[in-house]
């Protein structure tokens, strides 16, 4: 008898918001989202920064650029997609 382990596909747990930026000190992007709510996220070597469709760098973007953010449950940000 073969005894097979169940199978876990368990996923990491990501969130997104949209919003405006409104600051950015290092690697912390400060996001108010359309319901004010603000969130800080911080960037990684490994985040995705994108402004009007092209590929950029944390450096590129700007306070009030309209961003959309995914990151992780530790508030890394994973995507940060910006339009001017």
């Amino acid at each position: 008898m073969v005894v097979v382990p169940p199978v876990t596909t368990q996923m990491p747990a990501f969130s997104s918001i949209v919003g405006t930026i409104r600051t950015i000190n290092g690697p912390a992007v400060s996001v108010v989202t359309e319901e004010g709510d603000p969130i800080t996220v911080d960037a990684t070597p490994n985040t995705t920064v994108v402004l009007n469709s092209q590929q950029a760098t944390l450096a590129d973007l700007r306070p009030s650029d309209r961003v959309k953010v995914r990151y992780d449950q530790n508030l890394k940000a994973l995507t940060l997609v910006a339009l001017r």
